[in-house]
């Protein structure tokens, strides 16, 4: 868009004060609005300068007309807008300085808002820019990113910069679960759910900002509206990535402190100071651990509670949080964007089959990033994730978990959310929480916490695998034989239990005559050393027929 542009545009009916044919073919580089008397440190070279006129007076008006036109020609600005409403006009000396120092003058009369030219401006800069394929960042830009990023500037002072140069338009950085890192300041606060749905669609409004390791720790350049050059976001993407490097090195060192917490929970000494001092970002408390795992899909989902649809899965071994862990992804529209060479997606692996903790590691650290503003406390265990977060903290958890969950459809991810305790019984909250992770992953849901294990069968999920297996062993014994009258056998003893001892009631549902019963109850007494007509040995008989249930993929412990 070149500057004589504007004198087209009838909606702005824009009155040209002065300019020479030459500086009226200068191209438009963006637009700001000021009424500073000084304002050389907001503007940027092509910049069209819209103003009230606001700090000009008649007493001393030469000088501060020179003062503000030098200012936009030292800047690169290209044109002067001005507002002819405070003063009835342009004032004489304002048009003498913009002769004088080159500017384009042109008069806004005051029915045209200079929110009307902005959005003109950006519109069809906008078009321009995407016109071309090839365009890219101009050297002074980058330079200029770069020099801020060396600075240490806040991520939201760059994609102000980075909106600029895009024609003004909004920008954000955003993550595969739809958490908002930073945004330019002109840009909405969108809900977490609505960027999520844009990502599933697959719009080109979101460019992936580095390599994800998975499916949950995906970041995106986040820009709604016309698109922009490819090989434009691509640099802009790849200035970007530097925030991401300096979050996941932020997060290996968190990891190590949330270790080191763990170790000192499982072992009891919580009178150490550093559970304090590691948990003091985090606020006062209460605190509440959170665990969480990652398998393979289950059949028919991975809970009651589908997640949003999405395009990558795990298989057993595929992912890790860092590079050098491989995970494949299915290249739909839409999906994470996975590093080359890693898979993030089979189908081809049994239901429920445990995947590294480098999964559970990046959905649990994604999933506390939403509630807290500090890199979130985040460890492996095992083959398990384990976090601290505050209680207050951790409203809408579920909800976000959800979002994060849509990320990877195809992979069964459990949370385990242990009690709210003070420093002094967090270990408790760690206890439930694994053993509420491990019942969740076995009874395939979603979140689970201890106090949601309200039968023996849900108790018993969340036993490890040996331990059942022993007990199931020991109280069992001979049944346990797969020849074809101890597989008969058990069915009857879990018939028998199922209608509570009813001797009619068995038989009429095994299709046998009552003696038939009474015999084979007989032979299981026998073999097991137990009197079904007690209510403890009927418990310990039924415990071990649900104990023996376990699924073989889930882990012994956390």
């Amino acid at each position: 868009m070149r500057v004589d542009d504007l004198l087209q545009l009838e909606n702005l009916a824009l009155e040209l004060v002065w300019g020479r044919p030459e500086l009226l073919r200068q191209e438009v580089g963006g637009v700001t609005a000021t009424d500073l008397l000084d304002p050389s440190e907001y503007l940027r070279d092509g910049e069209v300068v819209l103003s009230g006129l606001v700090w000009w007076t008649a007493r001393g008006g030469r000088q501060k007309a020179d003062r503000f036109v030098a200012a936009l020609r030292n800047t690169g600005a290209v044109a002067l807008l001005a507002g002819v409403v405070r003063h009835g006009g342009v004032p004489e000396e304002v048009q003498r300085a913009c002769r004088e120092q080159g500017i384009v003058l042109m008069a806004v009369p005051a029915e045209t808002t200079f929110r009307t030219i902005t959005d003109e401006i950006y519109l069809r800069r906008w078009g321009a820019l995407t016109a071309s394929p090839h365009s890219s960042l101009p050297d002074h830009v980058r330079r200029g990113l770069d020099r801020l990023i060396r600075e240490q500037a806040e991520p939201t002072e760059v994609l102000d910069r980075i909106a600029v140069q895009l024609g003004g338009l909004p920008c954000a950085l955003v993550t595969a679960s739809g958490r908002t890192i930073a945004r330019s300041s002109a840009a909405p606060v969108q809900s977490p759910a609505t960027i999520v749905r844009s990502l599933r669609r697959g719009e080109r409004a979101n460019h992936p900002v580095g390599e994800a390791d998975s499916p949950y720790d995906g970041w995106y350049l986040r820009l709604p509206g016309p698109l922009a050059p490819p090989r434009l976001l691509r640099e802009v993407a790849e200035i970007l990535r530097h925030y991401r490097e300096l979050a996941a090195a932020e997060q290996d060192r968190r990891a190590e402190t949330t270790t080191a917490l763990i170790a000192l929970l499982d072992r009891g000494d919580i009178e150490n100071p550093a559970i304090a001092t590691t948990l003091e970002p985090l606020g006062p408390g209460p605190y509440r651990i959170v665990t969480a795992v990652a398998t393979s899909a289950q059949p028919g989902g991975t809970s009651a509670r589908s997640g949003s649809a999405g395009d990558a899965s795990v298989q057993p071994g595929g992912m890790s949080a860092r590079p050098g862990t491989t995970v494949t992804t299915s290249a739909q529209p839409g999906g994470p964007s996975v590093r080359p060479g890693a898979s993030v997606a089979a189908t081809a692996a049994p239901s429920g089959v445990l995947l590294r903790s480098g999964a559970a590691v990046a959905a649990l650290s994604e999933l506390l990033a939403h509630r807290t503003s500090e890199p979130p406390l985040v460890a492996a265990r095992g083959e398990y994730a384990v976090g601290v977060i505050s209680e207050s903290a951790a409203d809408d958890l579920i909800g976000r978990f959800e979002l994060v969950r849509s990320c990877a459809p195809d992979v069964g991810l459990h949370l385990g959310l242990g009690s709210v305790e003070s420093v002094a019984t967090l270990r408790d909250s760690l206890i439930r929480a694994d053993h509420a992770c491990r019942a969740g992953a076995h009874l395939n849901r979603a979140v689970t916490t201890a106090a949601d294990l309200t039968t023996l069968a849900e108790l018993l999920a969340g036993v490890p695998n040996p331990v059942r297996e022993t007990f199931s062993t020991q109280v069992l014994g001979e049944l346990l034989d797969n020849d074809p009258a101890r597989i008969e056998l058990r069915a009857t003893l879990t018939a028998f239990l199922d209608h509570n001892g009813s001797w009619t009631r068995t038989a009429e549902a095994l299709y046998l005559h009552v003696n038939t019963v009474h015999y084979r109850i007989e032979r299981i007494e026998k073999l097991t050393g137990r009197d079904l007509s007690r209510l403890d040995d009927r418990i310990d008989l039924r415990a071990a027929l649900h104990a023996r249930t376990a699924s073989p993929h889930i882990p012994r412990a956390c």
